[in-house]
């Protein structure tokens, strides 16, 4: 009888404990969809340093998924505030770029996209590897890479079901 009854409680106990764990590990933020911290500070600088723009507004929902998603890198991003503090207008700098929705993304060759955008479609778009991934950016484009529909999709993407809205940049300026 004593040893049934030891054996419960190291049931209990294990199923306690691999609760707690498996608790824990979800109320860290980002669970399974963190690569590494490391590895995302790396994308996100190479993504800087590829020219790229991330106009955003302190107060918008997906512009706040789209730097959580990158943890700690979110640092590194090419981050550019877009509202007043009073949240009530638009920087000039961003009137100025043509900036109406949030988060929009600029690249180097002039290409804008609005939405947030998963880590794994940011490295395509600006020939950064993406970490644990051999990145041949020498290679085109998927067709279909494009903007997510809403912050939960952020790194469950799947490019072949996304819709791509390519905007060029203006060139009144030139």
């Amino acid at each position: 009888m004593q040893k049934e009854q030891m054996k419960l409680a190291g049931i209990i106990a294990g199923t306690i404990f691999v609760i707690a764990g498996f608790a824990y590990f979800l109320s860290s933020g980002d669970g399974l969809r963190t690569v590494t911290a490391e590895g995302y500070e790396e994308l996100a600088q190479c993504i800087t340093d590829s020219d790229a723009k991330f106009y955003a507004a302190f107060w918008c929902p997906y512009c706040q998924e789209q730097k959580r998603v990158f943890g700690r890198g979110a640092d590194y991003l090419p981050y550019i505030e877009c509202s007043t503090p009073d949240s009530r207008n638009q920087l000039q700098r961003c009137v100025d770029a043509g900036v109406t929705d949030y988060p929009t993304w600029e690249f180097a060759d002039g290409v804008r996209l609005t939405g947030a955008l998963s880590p794994r479609s940011l490295a395509q778009l600006t020939g950064c590897p993406y970490p644990g991934d051999l990145v041949d950016s020498g290679t085109d484009l998927d067709p279909d890479l494009g903007p997510l529909t809403s912050p939960a999709d952020i790194d469950d993407v799947d490019v072949e079901d996304v819709e791509v809205d390519v905007t060029p940049a203006s060139d009144e300026e030139n």
